[in-house]
């Protein structure tokens, strides 16, 4: 992109700035997820002992590995603004963890000015989590008071009980991820809507500034005519579906390293659940059908080449029949992020609203458009603890005797074994856009790189 009258350097070293202040940013999130976390589940459990323990070199790798996530490192090297759009969204979470209403509302309406779309992750997210965090902490599974006094928990509750109790306690059910059917994630939905009726004056007064930062965009589009601003005929916002179907092999190709030591460390401990055969089903039926009804093919990928997408629609585009096939790698990369990702139903269900909202409206596959939903999906990351801190809590060593060799490898070197995945691949893409160079024959003289 060209800013006539501004050197390119300078806005080239804007964006590698913004992503040394991207890393510092990620860092501060990811200690107060934790924080979070630590008041939410408290550290009874093993799984809540290893998100909370985090020292602070394994913190700073984290946002390390973050900064290095390929498409956010290959573009600070340009000048996109999707970098500096991505830090003030990064920004508004910070802040909001921080407990900074008015910062939250100030980055949120900055963001805009960039990315028009990054409401969904700040006014609907943070929304979303700030009505979350009005309810209070969530009901243990089923964690209500019986008749002495103490409590029954690990128990699926009936939809009238998850009524029930929510009108009553105001609070959301909530499993985790690991102990969760698909109808825990209806019965959470409902849990929601009850809670937030009985509880209303509580929960309406923190989102006043939210439902503003919504109302500013709302206004900006009724003046605007449309959400794009610039080319709108290239640009318009229909419904595609299938893109919450790509987003799932997009993590898991940038994110194997880390979502394989999580789900060893899971099944070591006898933690890692396979889905139900009715879930399987009914979700590779609705992804068919989706992918039947609804794939769109933007002409600007297909008439591109410089782009990985191209390659990747040639090859979905080669058969009729391969798109379908795709359905099951789909879902399986799906149910491996997930299980890494590992929150409870209800910042899974948030989740997967702000990533549906900010992606099926976009015609376009393109992977600048994941950024935002990866950052935020690999901060909440349950990074698998290393075995030589596992042991010193009670029962560790029963949970690692059964791992081999290669597993316990894998688990006490996840975050060095994804940093390694992420250069090699910023190295790689890196190389080929400097070396593979290559002309269009409509346009001589000029060079064409690949590029994301």
């Amino acid at each position: 992109m060209r800013v006539p009258g501004t050197a390119e350097t300078h806005l080239r070293a804007l964006n590698a700035v913004a992503l040394v202040v991207l890393w510092h940013t990620v860092r501060g999130i990811v200690q107060s997820v934790q924080d979070h976390l630590r008041e939410q589940d408290g550290v009874a459990s093993f799984e809540g002992k290893a998100r909370i323990s985090r020292n602070v070199a394994s913190i700073d790798h984290v946002a390390l590995n973050v900064a290095l996530f390929p498409p956010l490192f290959f573009f600070s090297g340009l000048y996109y603004t999707d970098i500096v759009s991505t830090l003030l969204v990064l920004k508004a979470h910070a802040a909001f963890y921080r407990r900074q209403p008015f910062s939250v509302a100030c980055w949120s309406l900055a963001s805009l000015t960039l990315r028009q779309t990054n409401v969904f992750w700040t006014a609907i997210y943070l929304g979303a989590l700030e009505v979350k965090r009005s309810l209070g902490r969530p009901q243990e599974f089923s964690s209500v008071a019986n008749g002495n006094g103490s409590k029954e928990v690990d128990r699926v509750m009936s939809f009238g009980e998850v009524v029930k109790s929510s009108w009553a306690v105001g609070r959301v059910y909530d499993r985790r991820f690991e102990l969760a059917a698909l109808e825990d994630y209806l019965k959470t939905m409902i849990s929601l809507a009850v809670s937030v009726l009985s509880q209303l004056t509580t929960v309406l007064l923190p989102l006043l500034l939210h439902i503003l930062v919504l109302a500013a965009f709302g206004t900006f589009v009724l003046m605007n005519g449309g959400v794009v601003l610039g080319d709108k005929s290239n640009h318009i916002a229909s419904l595609h579906v299938p893109q919450m179907l790509y987003i799932w092999p997009y993590i898991v190709f940038f994110s194997f390293p880390i979502i394989t030591a999580s789900m060893a460390s899971k099944y070591s401990r006898g933690t890692l659940m396979a889905p139900l055969p009715d879930t399987v089903m009914a979700l590779l039926g609705a992804a068919l059908f989706w992918i039947a009804m609804n794939t769109i093919v933007h002409p600007f990928i297909l008439a591109d080449n410089r782009h990985y997408t191209f390659y990747v629609f040639r090859i979905l585009m080669h058969h009729p029949a391969i798109k379908y096939l795709a359905a099951p790698v789909y879902l399986s990369c799906g149910w491996a992020a997930l299980s890494a990702f590992g929150s409870r139903t209800s910042t899974t269900l948030v989740w997967l609203l702000a990533s549906s909202m900010s992606l099926v409206t976009a015609p376009l596959v393109e992977p600048r458009y994941f950024l935002i939903p990866w950052i935020v999906w690999r901060i909440h990351v349950s990074c698998p603890e290393p075995r030589k801190h596992a042991t010193k809590n009670k029962g560790a060593d029963q949970d690692t005797a059964s791992e081999s060799k290669l597993v316990a490898l894998l688990i006490d070197n996840a975050l060095w074994l994804e940093t390694v995945w992420l250069l090699a691949v910023n190295v790689a893409t890196g190389y080929i856009f400097l070396k593979w160079t290559f002309e269009w024959p409509r346009e001589p003289g000029s060079t064409m790189r690949f590029m994301w």
